[in-house]
């Protein structure tokens, strides 16, 4: 399928209300992303995370939208897109990304 995960689109949002001084949208600061990991009926523990993604940081959450080779949505009736302001930094003392563990269990 030609996948790239070095290749997300994540902070290339398409915002259709066409507010130009208004974003409706916002990028996280890194201290409010979540990691999830799964763990899988009859698994005594979760798996590891294994996102084909890059480690999220800082930099990253800060980086500008990646150019599409294809269309970008340019024709779309000439709807103004406004970028958010870039997340500000982790607060001090700041120790990594909230990992969180989901259990798919039978309910009884």
């Amino acid at each position: 399928a030609n996948f790239d995960p070095a290749r997300n689109f994540w902070n290339a949002i398409f915002d259709f209300s066409g507010k130009l001084k208004e974003c409706h949208w916002r990028i996280l600061s890194l201290h409010q992303v979540n990691e999830l990991s799964f763990a899988l009926p009859g698994e005594s523990t979760p798996s590891e995370a294994d996102s084909p993604g890059p480690e999220v940081t800082h930099d990253l959450l800060c980086a500008a939208p990646l150019a599409s080779e294809g269309s970008c949505g340019q024709s779309i009736a000439g709807i103004p897109q406004v970028r958010p302001p870039p997340p500000d930094p982790p607060p001090a003392g700041f120790e990594g990304i909230r990992q969180f563990m989901v259990r798919d269990e039978p309910v009884a």
